[in-house]
């Protein structure tokens, strides 16, 4: 192999592992989401979906809501069968 490309990929591994330490450095001063933790608005994408649908297809907004209440109904027959 030539001795070029060897020190090349050697100085791409070294400037990637480098990157890599300042973006976990930076993720836990809490200034980025990159590997360890999750970003907190994961939903976001999902819920912008969601409003779309609800535009162009109402119906499946009473779909939710009725999944949204029995939920609720179940939470709180939990809450009150451990109160008892």
């Amino acid at each position: 192999m030539d001795p070029i490309m060897v020190f090349s990929f050697i100085m791409i591994c070294a400037v990637l592992y480098i990157f890599d330490k300042i973006l976990l450095w930076l993720e836990e001063k809490g200034l980025l989401y990159y590997r360890k933790r999750k970003s907190d608005r994961s939903g976001l994408i999902g819920n912008t979906l969601l409003e779309l649908q609800n535009i162009f297809n109402p119906s499946t907004q009473n779909v939710i809501e009725m999944k949204q209440n029995s939920e609720v109904k179940q939470c709180k027959n939990n809450t009150d069968k451990d109160e008892n």
